[in-house]
């Protein structure tokens, strides 16, 4: 028996959008997903994918090499005060520094921290994961299984433009968490592939293994486990000759999240 997420947590997913600028003053700009976790000495973290931020990433090519990241755009939602509900729209700018990326080049995810909100001054962060809903290395390779259900928000092109709400997608873990998954052709690092349909925009992503079994009470289930955030969604397979979505999408593994923050 897995168990569903609460609303709240459909709302942790956050909208980003990076401009970039060149030396001749040209500009681009891209968009994706990026969530916020709090690391061990409770400070707020945005997390997402390096490609999101970083266009020279998975395709190095000379006409990038010179965009740096010159702006960041964060929107989501904040909770009304009076009904306790994601009503109020929030739009926030954050400085584009003080972030990080992994030390395996492979694995595709960034970590700004100390944010700094550059305007409105009013900007509050309602939609944060918690610490101890990151799996740990040992928690992945022990409690996460072949077929677990995994559930990802974000802001794929068919999200809820009227009210710019994120949407939530799920799938089945397919390969062995134990272990990193790679199809030797675009995907290496800390990796596991589950069958889901990640599209553009869902770029950084949260993904959380849903609660297995029941826990606590007088009911004993063997097997049970706690809801965890076990990775950021960073792309999608394709078939090789159509170029067709393949049904199967790709995760870094929370652990590169844990070793980033802390």
């Amino acid at each position: 028996m897995y168990h569903s997420l609460r609303n709240e947590f459909l709302y942790s997913a956050y909208k980003i959008e990076a401009h970039y600028k060149d030396t001749s003053g040209k500009e681009l700009s891209g968009a994706g997903t990026c969530f916020f976790v709090r690391n061990k000495q409770n400070e707020i973290c945005l997390v997402t994918n390096r490609h999101v931020i970083d266009l020279d990433f998975k395709q190095p090519t000379p006409k990038y090499k010179d965009f740096k990241l010159s702006k960041v755009i964060i929107e989501g939602k904040k909770t009304n005060p009076t009904n306790l509900l994601p009503d109020h729209p929030h739009l926030f700018e954050i400085v584009p520094t003080n972030y990080f990326f992994s030390v395996d080049i492979n694995n595709d995810l960034v970590v700004f921290k100390n944010i700094q909100v550059v305007a409105p001054n009013d900007a509050v962060i309602n939609y944060i994961i918690s610490y101890d809903l990151i799996a740990t290395k040992e928690k992945i390779e022990t409690g996460i299984k072949v077929g677990d259900f995994v559930s990802f928000p974000g802001f794929p092109e068919w999200h809820d433009k009227k009210e710019n709400r994120p949407i939530l997608r799920s799938g089945t873990i397919s390969s062995d968490p134990r272990y990193n998954y790679s199809d030797n052709k675009t995907v290496f690092g800390d990796c596991i592939a589950y069958e889901a349909f990640s599209t553009g925009g869902s770029s950084g992503s949260p993904v959380f293994a849903l609660q297995r079994g029941f826990l606590g009470g007088d009911i004993v289930w063997p097997d049970a486990r706690e809801l965890l955030l076990v990775g950021i969604n960073a792309g999608h397979l394709r078939t090789e000759k159509e170029g067709y979505h393949a049904g199967i999408s790709y995760l870094y593994k929370s652990q590169c999240l844990l070793e980033l923050i802390n």
